[in-house]
């Protein structure tokens, strides 16, 4: 189920699975600044480092059996537009490819063009989206106003 941990590019970029706790504290002190929910050990805490200093995560969260999602991609101001985010999400697309679950990305309107430029498609608002999602959406509703 797992891929092998760390992939280094011409920019130093390292992607790598949370393995310390030391790592799973320092990802959810900046969620918790964005006001995500934390992340939990049961959780896949992809981070990315740049010359071995962290610069940005992101996470595959179970919703239920047949459901996960990708989220809580963050990456430091400091190295945006310099395609950490979309190689975070390619390696987190990659490691769900390897499950029988549905893949969800619960995102932001103003990156909806940045998720479909990689392969996803905008599913619209249904009765026919699972309960998880429908209840992760009702949270994130209540939280943010995008």
């Amino acid at each position: 189920m797992t891929t092998p941990s760390s992939a280094l590019d011409k920019n130093n970029l390292t992607l790598q699975w949370q393995e310390t706790e030391q790592e799973l504290a320092w990802a959810n002190q900046v969620y918790a600044s964005l006001r995500f929910v934390p992340s939990t050990s049961a959780d896949r805490l992809l981070l990315a480092r740049v010359d071995n200093q962290l610069v940005g995560m992101g996470r595959i969260v179970q919703l239920d059996e047949q459901n996960v999602e990708i989220g809580g991609i963050y990456v430091k101001e400091s190295h945006r537009n310099k395609g950490v985010a979309r190689r975070m999400v390619q390696r987190l697309a990659q490691e769900t490819r390897q499950e029988p679950a549905a893949c969800w990305i619960l995102g932001f309107r103003h990156l909806m063009s940045f998720y479909q430029s990689m392969g996803f498609d905008i599913v619209a608002k249904s009765q026919s989206w699972p309960c998880c999602v429908c209840k992760k959406v009702g949270v994130c509703g209540n939280t943010f106003s995008e």
